[in-house]
């Protein structure tokens, strides 16, 4: 504390006394930009800001070419249109006053580029002008950057200029810049700031010209490729096995690249990469290792295919130990990953792989189920859509590709005690949890069907998820002692059967009519559907047994059913008033073919008693639908097929 009158503050600091007028706070950081070197031009070229840009084009950017000849088609010339041309008058002067000012901020900068694009403002004036600019502004801009770049990419703004003319630039100045940071990629692929940098060049690289992704690969791998780097697109597994003596060290390096990236949070597409070539040369126990650091971080791999397939590995191969540590580490992104064609895989193998139900319903079910705005989304999903099926039908081939089927298959791992033999990774029997994944499950997919019915039956992929659900349903009810009902419980059992003849019945109404306005409305505001798309949906609505994909879908449930035909009697009830029309209808004719094929005898003859009185009358027609005449085939000759 300090001596004399007024204590630690000092002499003569009491109120009001010595103290200068503040300025006014916007006029103090004008200042401060004054202050920094070339202030007074970066604050000239922020008037840039002042100006619509909205008249002037900018390059279009389609793939992120890194080859200097590409192959291209002949452009097509558009046809001139008065409208556009109308328009591009009266832009004119705009146009004019756009590229004044981006000319003026390019004079101002002129010889002080490298300097302005570390500063906040001026990074973004740069920016501005890469994308609007002309072509001579853009390369004056590079030129004066030549040299600077590795200094530029590790900062907090200037790489957001170097990212800008990676995006908007020409190939020349992509592998200018390349080569500039080449021997460099190891250090910035684990930058905060720069690994997004490596991340865009890497995979813009592997879409255009492999040979540079692989450059950068083989520079992460380690240092000693910094100058002589492997011939080609050389992997890994090649690499070692060329360098016999120095394999361990090659291996080592790239390990604690990887582990280096988790730890800074800097996973990217490059440095997943690195992990699938790494995964393919290691051994069962060097990849149990690997797992152990990873494991809190899975999240982190469904960014990339690479990182997803990895995933799906772990997951299948590895202990019930990781496989806790990675289902939890999901919980988060889980929707996300639902949504994703290749971030989806990792969970269709947990539901098929992981033994701790409690947890997987806990942290992957519970989460994607209980959303019914955004189950919406999954449920509409070419890839989300997977993933509800598998809850309640796993590995089934009606619905899962066979390439996806074929990873998704039991996998063996070497005993501890006897590495020599080979034991399943998964202890717990597979109906057992499919049954106890189902019963967590299934109540809310009801309950989503339920409010959503017609629109989810209409759509490609809900359809699939409508479909699972009543067949589980159906399931639950006509076999009381199977492993569901068990899970499931008397009481939770005997609603699910209540819920199921609403459903029934529901479906029976919609085959023949369509909902009625204020329910339909209702169904597509829980769709998330703008007017415009709900008026043009309004036009296409249609009965189910006439719609194109909801047709198929009661085709697949009165199979699925068979001689229970419990759906069968309900659409019969609701298409016998009016028979005639839907017979002669080519889709609601093969729904009829399908309740001919696969009902009980007494729904079958139901069917031919309806058909008889109209069997001359549909013969005498000329032209008659094809699945009328399938249907005929069906009934009286004992032959058919499907559409």
């Amino acid at each position: 504390k300090a001596q004399g009158r007024g204590g630690w503050r000092g002499r003569g600091r009491g109120r009001g006394r010595g103290r200068s007028k503040s300025m006014d706070p916007k006029e103090k950081r004008m200042a401060r930009k004054l202050a920094r070197p070339h202030g007074e031009k970066a604050a000239q070229a922020v008037e840039v800001f002042l100006v619509d840009f909205s008249s002037l084009g900018h390059p279009r950017v389609g793939e992120i070419e890194w080859r200097l000849n590409p192959k291209r088609g002949k452009k097509k010339k558009k046809k001139k249109n008065p409208k556009e041309d109308a328009k591009e008058e009266k832009m004119t002067e705009k146009k004019l006053q756009a590229l004044e000012k981006l000319k003026e901020a390019a004079e101002a900068f002129k010889g002080v580029y490298p300097d302005l694009a570390r500063q906040r403002c001026s990074s973004k004036v740069m920016q501005t002008l890469l994308k609007y600019g002309q072509e001579a502004e853009r390369n004056t801009l590079c030129t004066e950057m030549k040299g600077h770049w590795k200094e530029i990419c590790i900062d907090t703004y200037g790489h957001m200029v170097l990212l800008k003319v990676l995006y908007w630039g020409k190939p020349q100045q992509r592998l200018e810049i390349h080569n500039e940071l080449r021997g460099n990629y190891r250090k910035l692929a684990v930058h905060a700031v720069s690994a997004k940098l490596v991340d865009f060049i890497y995979a813009s690289a592997m879409m255009s010209d492999k040979s540079i992704g692989w450059s950068i690969l083989h520079e992460l791998m380690s240092n000693e490729f910094k100058v002589l780097k492997p011939v080609g697109n050389m992997p890994l597994d090649e690499i070692l096995k060329e360098k016999g003596d120095r394999a361990e060290t090659i291996k080592k390096d790239t390990l604690d690249l990887i582990n280096k990236a988790f730890d800074k949070s800097c996973v990217t597409r490059p440095v997943l990469a690195l992990i699938r070539e790494y995964w393919k040369c290691c051994t069962f126990k060097e990849k149990q290792s690997f797992a152990e650091g990873v494991r809190g971080n899975a999240q982190m791999f469904r960014i990339s295919a690479d990182g997803a397939g990895i995933l799906t590995e772990m997951i299948a191969l590895l202990g019930a130990k990781h496989r806790k540590h990675m289902i939890k580490a999901l919980k988060q992104s889980v929707v996300e990953m639902a949504l994703d064609p290749d971030a989806s895989v990792p969970l269709l193998r947990a539901l098929v792989s992981v033994d701790d139900t409690k947890q997987l319903k806990e942290n992957l079910v519970i989460p994607l189920v209980t959303d019914q705005e955004g189950l919406v989304d999954v449920a509409t999903s070419p890839s989300g859509y997977l993933v509800l099926c598998q809850m309640l039908i796993p590995n089934s081939a009606s619905h899962i590709s066979k390439h996806i089927l074929d990873r998704l298959q039991p996998v063996m791992k070497p005993r501890q005690e006897n590495e020599g033999e080979m034991v399943p990774t998964s202890k717990k029997p597979f109906e057992k949890r499919r049954a106890e994944i189902a019963s967590g499950a299934l109540p809310s997919l009801v309950d989503f069907v339920e409010k959503r019915l017609y629109s989810l039956c209409t759509d490609e992929f809900a359809s699939r998820v409508v479909e699972a659900v009543v067949t589980t349903c159906f399931e639950t009810k006509f076999d009381a002692e199977c492993a569901l009902s068990s899970c499931l419980g008397e009481g939770e059992r005997e609603t699910i059967i209540a819920r199921l003849d609403g459903l029934i019945k529901k479906l029976g109404t919609f085959s023949i009519s369509v909902p009625e306005s204020e329910e339909k409305q209702n169904v597509m505001m829980k769709l998330n559907v703008d007017e415009e798309e709900e008026e043009e949906e309004e036009e296409e609505q249609m009965p189910l047994v006439t719609d194109r994909i909801a047709h198929r879908m009661l085709k697949r449930i009165v199979k699925a059913e068979g001689e229970r035909s419990t759906l069968a009697n309900t659409l019969m009830d609701n298409m016998e008033k009016d028979f005639e029309k839907w017979a002669m209808e080519n889709r609601s004719a093969f729904v009829l073919c399908s309740i001919a094929e696969n009902s009980s005898a007494k729904s079958k003859s139901r069917l031919a008693n309806a058909l008889k009185p109209l069997h001359k009358k549909i013969r005498e027609k000329k032209d008659i639908a094809k699945g009328t005449e399938v249907l005929l085939k069906c009934v009286f000759k004992g032959k058919g097929k499907g559409d």
